[in-house]
């Protein structure tokens, strides 16, 4: 292992790896996220838009509004 890497670094580095090969459309790693509700609820809203799609902030914005 590298110097200052531990294990949840490196998974993540081989999801990222696996990612840009086109070998994964899906990430598993555990996310802590520390910040506002709102903040929070637009990680998750981003979180939630599928593979290979986009999303504009005004549609991210207008879909948050209607929760």
């Amino acid at each position: 292992m590298n110097e200052g890497r531990n294990a949840t670094l490196n998974h993540a580095i081989k999801q990222l790896d696996e990612y840009f090969n086109k070998q994964r459309t899906e990430f598993e790693l555990s996310l802590i996220l520390a910040g506002t509700d709102f903040q929070k609820q637009i990680w998750q809203a981003l979180q939630n838009i599928p593979y290979g799609q986009t999303v504009s902030y005004l549609e991210l914005a207008k879909n948050l509004v209607n929760l």
